[in-house]
């Protein structure tokens, strides 16, 4: 990209080229956009993601600059992962474990970085032994729903069993009420994470 001939403002336009280098921009547009000059920009990080671009006439005095990009989005999926059940764990047990195996270790004489080592795989140990865990389910087809959204769908469901139980008109209306607000909060976080993936700032 070069500046034309005799332009008025020769040190903003180099202060405007200098950053296309310094942050490794680049701009796509090489045919001008109104009259000889090219006033209308395309600039991207990512050239690589660019499929082909060409100028389309405008409804103004400007023409219109239209790139076609490569673009993609990042599934994220959540992970299985062991969740510890502290309600259920044998804590007198783990108690009595460690007992008898934490006072060897402190009083031994290894060195400090030995003695750490040694009571950090005791107390992994006695956390596998006593403390249960179960697996997390992968919760891959709506991954935008919050679990504050998760709590109020449970409850917009247990209001319409309710109505259709008792067919009272209050519990009728709460439920009504209910779903309309569901469904703003489930476009909402849909857009947010839309968003998150289209400007994911590893991509």
């Amino acid at each position: 990209m070069s500046l034309k001939p005799n332009t008025p403002y020769v040190q903003l336009h180099q202060d405007f080229l200098k950053n296309l280098t310094n942050f490794e921009l680049k701009q796509l547009i090489n045919e001008s956009t109104r009259g000889a000059n090219t006033l209308d920009l395309m600039i991207t990080n990512v050239p690589d993601r660019v499929i082909r671009s060409k100028i389309v006439p405008g409804i103004s005095d400007h023409d219109i600059p239209m790139v076609e990009l490569s673009l993609k989005t990042l599934n994220k999926y959540q992970v299985p992962r062991k969740i510890p059940l502290y309600n259920k764990a044998d804590w007198e047990g783990l108690n009595k474990y460690l007992e008898l195996r934490v006072a060897p270790i402190v009083e031994s004489k290894d060195n400090v970085d030995n003695l750490w080592n040694k009571l950090k795989a005791c107390l992994l140990d006695a956390y596998e032994k006593f403390v249960p865990t179960k697996m997390a389910k992968r919760k891959d087809s709506c991954p935008w729903i919050s679990p504050y959204l998760r709590t109020l769908i449970k409850k917009r469901n247990r209001l319409y069993r309710k109505s259709k139980k008792t067919g009272l008109p209050r519990v009728e209306e709460r439920f009504k009420q209910l779903k309309k607000y569901v469904q703003r909060q489930l476009r909402r976080e849909h857009r947010e994470y839309v968003h998150n993936l289209l400007n994911d700032p590893t991509e």
